[in-house]
């Protein structure tokens, strides 16, 4: 038995406060059966002492004899650890393992041989502030801790010739585990997409939350199968120690003297203990508090900001209080208007209750009555009215033939002197009835418009608006979209582009053509055409290839090609050119 940490024991033994995140990948579902999860906490007191079972478990070959060995495995191990309680962990821990190793050999001895080399388990056992692990395989577990990550499984497994089922788990390392320790158990395939430095350097920069969604992404997306389990150890938070006024060791008997006296009075200062802490509490939660819906955190602004320049922060509040200001006049006009409504009501009321009827039926015969004598009164004034005004014009029209236009118009318009003395010659109740149907002919058509245009708004369809048209990688922040291209040269025949100290050249058979000042420069009639050309921007020149090996270059600064001799083999074919100095 090996120990990871050599560290001489404490006397007093820490309690720690776990944390489990498992990450399992199968995106094929006839391979979930060869791969697993374990995190197994105790059931009852008893198994207190014996800490927590977690462990990783995959097998690599996928025949159908192989599918239920996993299960098998997680069942014997799991059963036999927590058989016995008064055990320690790490006698419980070996049995468990010997036991896996006798039900593996059985297998074997019935022919069931294809798992034997390709499994990889890592098995452990967290105990109060102790680590037991065995591993098998190629599973690892790496321990993150004061910013070092180590793989402490490496060498845990003795490498044999000849696999032997008995000796399957043949080791246990044990070692000490520390508060903000952090442990990765992960099988080979991480190291895929990962290296070791690349796993601590985003243990390192990531929360543990981060840290799970990432690798849970990473792994999700770049590997078919893939088996980790994350395990934070944080120190538990101290509880508030009960303090007993009578001692523990003495019962009490219900039959003596002691039962029947009168318990004593709590001292005044539990009230002031309580009050302190609710202070304390107060502090913490001034600054911030946690919404124990979404668990987000919250922070709250300081009572006094600092004053900043922000124009459109005036404007707001200066909006905002003239919406105060407005709402306050409205309030107080509101209010003298709802109580002349109430006066004007109750002398209404008043003047309404005055007037008595003998029978419901008497009244109605009389308000029938007096509303047709009223309105056949206005229909024969209005008559009236109409004549004399007609015998007038006629009149004028003899003496006054200019007149008859406005005399016409006037014909029109009632005597609003006669209406007057016809309305005052009404009773009471005839006036009222008059106004009623007078509101009724103002009101009724105005309450109709407004029906028919909601019905007409119902009845219209309602067109939905089409989504708008996402282009892809419109939202990457690495995607620059081009909205406008500018030609820089265009020609026939181009072979390359040559950057040339931040000045670009395309070449052509022929020609080179300056992209900047836009100059063209005819290579020499006995060179021939253009094979190949490169760049050299030590001396700043570009060199010619022509398909018979002859070079020649040119010199942007003074704008002349020279020819240059290069001995080249016989024979040999020319597939592409570079420079150094």
């Amino acid at each position: 038995m090996s120990n990871m940490l050599r560290n001489k024991p404490d006397k007093k033994i820490s309690d720690f406060q776990l944390s489990f995140d498992n990450i399992l990948v199968c995106n094929e579902k006839k391979l979930r059966p060869f791969m697993e999860i374990i995190v197994q906490d105790p059931e009852n007191i008893e198994q207190q002492n014996l800490g927590t079972l977690i462990g990783i478990f995959e097998i690599s070959d996928t025949s159908e004899d192989s599918s239920y060995i996993v299960n098998y495995l997680i069942s014997i191990i799991k059963k036999e650890y927590f058989s016995k309680p008064r055990r320690g962990a790490v006698e419980s821990f070996e049995a468990a393992l010997h036991k896996a190793n006798l039900a593996l050999s059985k297998l074997a001895e019935h022919g069931n041989i294809n798992w034997i080399g390709k499994i990889n388990v890592l098995c452990a056992v967290i105990e109060k502030n102790r680590l037991h692990l065995a591993q098998v395989g190629t599973a690892a577990v790496f321990l993150l801790r004061s910013k070092t990550l180590t793989n402490i499984s490496e060498n845990s497994e003795e490498e044999n010739l000849e696999p032997n089922p008995l000796k399957t788990f043949n080791s246990v390392s044990s070692g000490k585990m520390e508060a903000g320790d952090k442990l990765l158990i992960v099988t080979e395939s991480i190291f895929d997409i990962f290296s070791f430095e690349e796993i601590k350097k985003s243990a390192l920069r990531f929360s543990a939350p981060e840290f799970v969604q990432f690798l849970r992404t990473a792994l999700g997306n770049q590997l078919d199968k893939a088996v980790a389990l994350v395990i934070d150890l944080k120190e538990k938070a101290k509880e508030p120690e009960e303090h007993h006024h009578s001692s523990p060791d003495k019962y009490l008997n219900a039959f003596s003297q002691e039962a029947f006296k009168k318990t004593a009075k709590k001292p005044a200062n539990s009230h002031i203990q309580i009050e302190n802490e609710l202070q304390v509490e107060l502090k913490k939660s001034k600054n911030e508090f946690t919404d124990k819906k979404t668990g987000h955190i919250y922070i709250k602004e300081d009572a006094n900001p600092t004053p900043e320049k922000d124009y459109f922060f005036g404007l707001k509040s200066f909006l905002q209080d003239c919406s105060l200001l407005f709402s306050e006049i409205a309030g107080k006009l509101w209010k003298k208007l709802t109580v002349a409504l109430k006066n004007s009501f109750g002398s209404f009321k008043q003047k309404t209750s005055e007037i008595k009827l003998t029978s419901a039926k008497e009244k109605m015969r009389r308000s029938a009555l007096s509303l047709k004598e009223s309105l056949f009164l206005l229909f024969k004034n209005y008559r009236l009215s109409r004549k004399s005004t007609a015998n007038e014009i006629t009149k004028k029209n003899v003496l006054n033939v200019p007149d008859s236009k406005l005399n016409f118009r006037l014909s029109w318009l009632p005597s609003f002197s006669k209406l007057k003395s016809s309305l005052t010659a009404l009773s009471y109740e005839q006036k009222l009835y008059a106004l009623l149907i007078v509101l009724a002919i103002i009101t009724v058509p105005y309450f109709g418009l407004q029906i028919s245009k909601k019905m007409a708004e119902k009845k219209t369809p309602i067109v939905e608006e089409a989504p708008p048209v996402i282009l892809p990688l419109e939202q990457d922040k690495n995607v620059v979209r081009l909205d406008s291209l500018v030609s820089a040269h265009s020609g026939n025949g181009i072979l390359k582009t040559i950057n040339l100290n931040g000045k670009f050249f395309t070449i052509s058979e022929s020609e080179i053509a300056a992209l900047e000042s836009g100059e063209k420069f005819v290579v020499p009639e006995d060179f021939g055409r253009i094979f190949m050309a490169t760049g050299m921007r030590d001396l700043d020149l570009i060199f010619l290839l022509n398909p018979e090996g002859k070079t020649v270059s040119f010199s942007p600064v003074s704008k002349k090609f020279q020819n240059n001799t290069l001995a080249i083999p016989d024979g040999i074919a020319i597939t592409d050119a570079k420079t150094y100095l």
